[in-house]
């Protein structure tokens, strides 16, 4: 039976997380730390040198490999009143959250807790929980809540965290035109494994197929004019973020063997649906934004910010 074709944000056919024993990470957000500074003299990002971005954290156990906490970067926003999961988001320093700006329309930063190194959000013993309070919201000026172009915001949360291997910042793209239609990407999030359907209380994952610009905007359900160069489209029937998976990553393997977030679940018609993949925010069309806003937070090694971005028309 066809699903509605509705419309969701607040936003995974997948596959549940798995346990997986602690391990130790050589290096923390205690090494050093370098500071660039642009040609100009303008401050730039900082980045410790003894941690790597985009690592999973995997472990093979009796020849089985297991997946809790396989995604050290993912984050749960919790609304403050409720206790209540909403929203995804990505660790990319050691004090920021990178999220969508719809998960945050009405929030301000004492509406929100930020749920980091979590897995089973019913399960009250999770003793590798780690919660932080919010102290500023950055929403993109031009994010546009009809078309949801510039779907992005930050999150600076009020304490640094402790970088390991169960807690490690993604990747961000190095390149502001990279390719990466026709490639496989992963979403991960406690969304809905169908439309309407209930949230997961485990973290899921799903691995989806990146569409080109071309492709999503004259090929799919879609109007041309709905897909802008600040999103791109990725998923197929029975493989797509959901209802409660909004601001969560979408990660793509480099060829460095880190996953680099190419995107932030951001809208859909319904779930799944056949001709209709998952809208995100294009996360290397907002590589200056990002760093202006993270310059008292650091990064892991792995990645570098384009010294200047080039202004040309995208494509892939």
């Amino acid at each position: 039976m066809p699903l509605p074709a509705t419309w969701w944000m607040l936003t995974v056919s997948a596959v549940a997380l798995m346990y997986v024993a602690p391990a130790s990470l050589s290096g923390n957000d205690d090494g050093e730390v370098m500071l660039n500074t642009s040609k100009a003299g303008g401050a730039r990002a900082q980045f410790n040198r003894t941690c790597k971005c985009g690592k999973k954290f995997t472990r093979i156990v009796g020849g089985t490999e297991t997946y809790r906490h396989e995604y050290p970067w993912q984050a749960a926003l919790v609304q403050t009143a409720t206790g209540e999961q909403f929203c995804g988001g990505s660790l990319i320093t050691n004090q920021h959250i990178l999220t969508a700006a719809h998960c945050l329309q009405g929030f301000g930063a004492e509406d929100v807790v930020v749920h980091l190194r979590d897995h089973n959000l019913t399960n009250p013993s999770e003793t590798n929980l780690v919660e932080r309070n919010v102290t500023t919201i950055y929403t993109h000026h031009l994010y546009d809540p009809v078309t949801n172009n510039n779907d992005i915001a930050i999150i600076h949360l009020n304490k640094t965290v402790r970088i390991s291997a169960r807690l490690l910042p993604v990747c961000l793209p190095s390149s502001a035109l990279p390719q990466y239609g026709n490639k496989e990407a992963v979403v991960t999030g406690w969304g809905a494994t169908s439309s309407g359907g209930p949230s997961s209380s485990t973290l899921l994952e799903v691995t989806v197929p990146v569409l080109t610009q071309k492709h999503c905007q004259q090929r799919t359900g879609y109007q041309p004019s709905e897909i802008t160069s600040r999103m791109l489209c990725a998923g197929a029937a029975g493989l797509d973020s959901c209802q409660g998976d909004s601001g969560g990553p979408l990660v793509h393997l480099d060829k460095g063997q880190r996953y680099d977030q190419i995107g932030i679940v951001s809208f859909g018609r319904s779930c799944g649906l056949e001709n209709f993949p998952g809208v995100y925010t294009r996360v290397n069309k907002f590589l200056r934004w990002i760093e202006k806003r993270t310059l008292d937070g650091v990064y892991c090694a792995g990645f570098s910010f384009p010294t200047e971005i080039p202004s040309l028309k995208f494509r892939l």
